[in-house]
């Protein structure tokens, strides 16, 4: 990937969405400016963010998951990008 983010371990809703929230603004500010444009995003929805999850390492709730996928799906059309969904664990 182009960009990663690293996020605490056991890192709860408000973390997990602020930081979210701020890389997609940066990422929409990049492409209004030109300097980049998006054709595809591909979502890689998995749920094993979710606090009871015994693999994953972050603590989301579902209502955490939900606005995840709300913002996500928010800056594929803002982007005007095509979007591709994956969810898996």
């Amino acid at each position: 990937s182009d960009l990663d983010i690293e996020l605490p371990t056991n890192c709860t809703d408000g973390t997990y969405l602020s930081t979210l929230r701020h890389w997609l603004k940066r990422l929409l500010k990049h492409e209004k400016e030109n300097v980049t444009t998006y054709d595809l995003v591909f979502f890689q929805a998995g749920v094993d963010v979710i606090e009871e999850d015994r693999l994953g390492r972050m603590s989301l709730s579902s209502n955490g998951v939900q606005r995840r996928n709300e913002l996500v799906y928010n800056f594929v059309k803002e982007s005007g990008a095509g979007g591709l969904v994956i969810t898996m664990g």
